[in-house]
């Protein structure tokens, strides 16, 4: 019959020993990889949005580490190694191992005056042996150095090294472990037991393992040297003379400061060009540590691309012709190109006006100039490359036809006609509905140069909470540390509030504001999980802290949609690096300065609207005092406007009685920003880079065809400026 060998026991006569470590397994060296991060540029004209929530750096700097640095005055090593000691105690699970806790399958037990343990754990900790059950023959076969001993259930004759020997009492199988009579086992491995009878405490002692020599440290590079941003790879070859295992290292990149952790890829990841030097030290599993090793290791800079070649297939083009680019460029083999940075403009425009963008097709007369730059994996970006395309006066397709029909949703139309959406006529709104909710708006004064309470004010039920600020701290009053942006929640009430946060978004700091606002736009409209606190009476915690990361001229700009059981206060404010909640108390309350802040009663705006389909329409939202949402200053008592209507999301219900293209056209600064189609996506707008100041350029935000009705949501977002022009062409107009 077959036993299952869940778990070996060992029986004990009345004596025991402790863990004994017999032998060494030959070490394993593995191989430490240094992993490149990928830097990435932040400014306002990136084509690859990036989270830019820390700046990417390209030098040799540590990640923090919870390992500690080596003591500059090692500790005493223990060069002698004594024997192991283990103790257990009868009927209980729980045992030591040189002192450390360990738990046992199955608790010793005492049988008609013999002590039984588990033959595994004895096997495993005390020998480190090697055990082999054999189910069919019901046979335990122990082998350590030479030695075999040969046990059967039941039985009470061994074999130790083939000769028969009698055991006091067989090996037991009880609740499908193997007990064995540990007498036995003591005798035959030279192990010393004692027994206390009073508190039933079973003591193993192994023999002494005598002198330890230290273990060899080693490491080799797979290359001489490396480029800076390739991937570095170390290989350890260190061994144990004494064949013992190997259980810790400690690598060192050795400098003004050195740094030391357990995995070299924690400090060594991206590494300015520069010669370095690498040590590595390495721990036997008795605690003797190995000599420093070190080796130097030489990082070579990393070029930028070279774009070598930039053109089109033909130099003319007619209008709405496909173009066809075609660009070489030299760089590393092994390195990626992250990122194309194209732009156009017309010939004579400043490079300032320049759109961000591959145009796929161009739709005037004349000639372009376009440009292309080259970001590598390392973050370094190519020189500008120009070339000319020039448009005839053929015509194969319209702007207009072209977006609607060939484009994708955030496609700039350029209007290079310039061609004034705000001549078409108005729409008429057919139901306009607002979104109860209270909101709380924290961006005045948005530029912050001290500590205090940028605002404050309660929420009860539904509501929003925005906050937009630009840390502008002298570097005097940062001595002690960066400051930080914080939003605390606080229960004045004298009940239990459940606070729900749903959407939350806040990102940066970054310095780019228009691309900041655009991702955090984007990211709110995606939407994310609830986050729940429970707040008790008198309660505060942080729903928002930004660390020490915000940093002189980075922005950090946020949306997040709030539910409440009771009142619950929401302060926003600028503190220091070791700022406390309760250190808030008595804090200075900022006055209002030229940007907007204040608490409204509005969250959404609700716009249902029927198209013409005969003629173009526009709809203007974010005009004026009459449409701005009201409310007011909590800190200062006064009114206040929310100018241009931030973080107020527009619903715009649209039916078609004709295939439209829809646009949206700036008609104030700089615009950069995202929508949401119901039930079909989130898109950027424009797709790619912003649109200044320029009121003929729009974005396509997609088409909507005859009979269907859909719903648009729009946000002005933070960094942008409104009033905004959503055009409605419909399909008979977009060859005119």
């Amino acid at each position: 019959m077959k036993r299952k060998l869940n778990c070996l026991i060992v029986a004990v006569s009345l004596l025991l020993s402790n863990n004994v470590v017999w032998g060494a397994e030959t070490t394993i060296t593995v191989p430490q990889t240094i992993t490149a991060t990928e830097n990435t540029n932040e400014e306002n004209q990136l084509e690859v949005l990036t989270e830019q929530e820390i700046t990417p750096e390209q030098e040799a700097s540590p990640q923090p580490t919870e390992e500690p640095s080596l003591p500059s005055e090692e500790p005493e090593q223990p060069s002698y190694i004594k024997g192991d000691q283990i103790v257990l105690t009868l009927d209980k699970n729980t045992a030591t191992v040189n002192d450390n806790p360990y738990t046992l399958n199955t608790a010793p037990i005492a049988i008609e005056g013999r002590t039984y343990l588990p033959l595994r754990f004895i096997v495993d900790q005390v020998l480190q042996a090697e055990l082999k059950w054999e189910p069919e023959k019901g046979t335990i076969t122990v082998t350590k150095e030479g030695k075999e001993i040969v046990v059967t259930i039941g039985q009470t004759t061994a074999l130790v090294d083939g000769v028969a020997v009698n055991l006091d009492a067989p090996p037991i199988v009880k609740n499908g472990s193997t007990l064995l009579p540990l007498r036995f086992m003591s005798d035959h491995f030279n192990i010393s037991i004692t027994y206390d009878k009073a508190t039933k405490m079973i003591t193993l002692t192994g023999p002494d393992k005598g002198p330890n020599t230290k273990p060899i440290a080693g490491f080799t590079f797979s290359k001489p040297s490396y480029v800076a941003g390739q991937v570095v790879s170390a290989t350890s070859t260190s061994y144990d003379p004494d064949g013992h295992k190997l259980v810790d290292k400690l690598w060192s990149v050795v400098g003004e400061k050195t740094l030391t952790n357990k995995e070299l890829s924690n400090m060594f990841k991206t590494p300015r060009a520069g010669v370095y030097t690498i040590g590595l030290q390495v721990q036997d599993q008795y605690g003797l540590w190995s000599d420093w090793t070190y080796q130097e290791i030489t990082i070579l800079p990393n070029e930028a691309p070279v774009i070598t070649y930039l053109g089109t297939e033909k130099k003319e083009y007619a209008q709405g012709e496909d173009i066809s680019y075609q660009f070489f460029y030299n760089n590393e083999d092994w390195e990626a190109i992250t990122n194309q940075k194209w732009t156009y403009r017309k010939e004579g425009e400043p490079v300032s006006k320049a759109i961000l963008g591959k145009p796929d097709a161009l739709f005037t007369e004349g000639t372009y100039i376009i440009s292309l730059q080259l970001d590598d994996a390392y973050g370094n970006r190519s020189e500008l490359v120009e070339t000319s395309v020039h448009i005839t006066d053929e015509v194969v397709k319209k702007e207009l036809a072209f977006r609607f029909t060939e484009g994708h949703v955030g496609d700039i139309i350029d209007n290079y006609q310039g061609f004034n959406y705000r001549d078409y006529k108005d729409i008429e709104v057919l139901n306009k509905t607002t979104v109860p909710g209270t909101m709380l708006m924290s961006d005045s004064p948005e530029v912050v140069s001290r500590e205090g309470i940028l605002y404050r004010d309660s929420i009860k039920g539904a509501g929003r909470i925005l906050l937009h600020h630009i840390n502008n701290f002298s570097e005097m009053s940062t001595m002690g540390g960066n400051k930080r942006l914080v939003i605390v929640a606080e229960n004045k009430t004298a009940v239990p509030v459940t606070v729900n946060l749903s959407n939350k978004t806040i990102r940066g700091p970054v310095n780019d504001i228009l691309y900041l606002g655009q991702k955090m736009l984007n990211d709110y409209l995606t939407g994310s999980g609830t986050e729940t606190i429970t707040l008790a009476p008198g309660e505060k915690q942080y729903i928002y802290d930004s660390g020490t990361k915000w940093i002189k001229g980075s922005c950090i700009s946020g949306l997040m949609d709030v539910n409440t059981t009771g009142d619950v206060t929401f302060t926003i404010a600028s503190v220091s690096a070791g700022s406390t909640l309760s250190s808030m108390d008595g804090m200075e309350l900022f006055l209002k300065e030229v940007h907007p802040r204040g608490t409204f009663d509005t969250t959404g705006i609700n716009y249902s609207i029927v198209l013409d389909g005969s003629i173009p329409e526009k709809l203007l939202i974010g005009t004026g005092e009459e449409e701005w949402v009201k409310g007011y200053d909590a800190l200062s008592n006064e009114p206040a406007q929310n100018k241009g209507n931030f973080g107020v999301s527009y619903y715009i219900t649209i039916t078609a009685k004709e295939d439209t293209g829809i646009i949206l056209n700036p008609r104030a600064d700089m615009f950069r920003g995202a929508i949401e189609w119901q039930n079909m996506g989130v898109y950027n707008i424009p797709t790619v880079g912003n649109i200044y100041s320029n009121t003929a350029k729009a974005v396509s935000l997609g088409t909507i065809k005859a009979g269907e009705t859909k719903t648009i949501e729009y946000m002005l977002p933070n960094g942008s400026s409104a009033p905004v022009l959503l055009g409605f062409i419909p399909a008979s107009y977009w060859d005119n």
